[in-house]
């Protein structure tokens, strides 16, 4: 994990403020190239203490771990820090392949 960028941001905070929810953001890659099988999980970024959304990520990866036939997409979840889920994306974010961003 150490060789990811450090993000500069500075959330922005009420100078009355005198408490904080803080949590972790994972992203992920996966090939979701096949139903009715749990995807395969490619690469995973843990972001501690994310701040406000839009939160910036960059998953690393293997190339060799593409396969161009198959299909990817990005998932993510921000978790409270008590381990309740915060959020989830239900929509499918399609990434590297068959013409999709990096």
């Amino acid at each position: 994990m150490s060789n990811w960028p450090q993000h500069d941001r500075l959330p922005t905070v009420d100078p009355d403020a005198n408490a904080s929810v803080t949590g972790t953001v994972t992203v992920q890659l996966r090939d979701t190239s096949l139903m009715d099988v749990a995807s395969e999980l490619i690469a995973e970024q843990v972001i501690a203490n994310p701040g406000q959304v839009p939160v910036a990520f960059e998953v690393y990866y293997n190339e060799d771990d593409i396969n161009p036939r198959n299909t990817y997409s990005i998932q993510a979840r921000i978790t409270e820090s008590d381990g309740r889920l915060a959020f989830i994306n239900d929509t499918a974010y399609y990434v590297i392949t068959r013409g999709n961003p990096t």
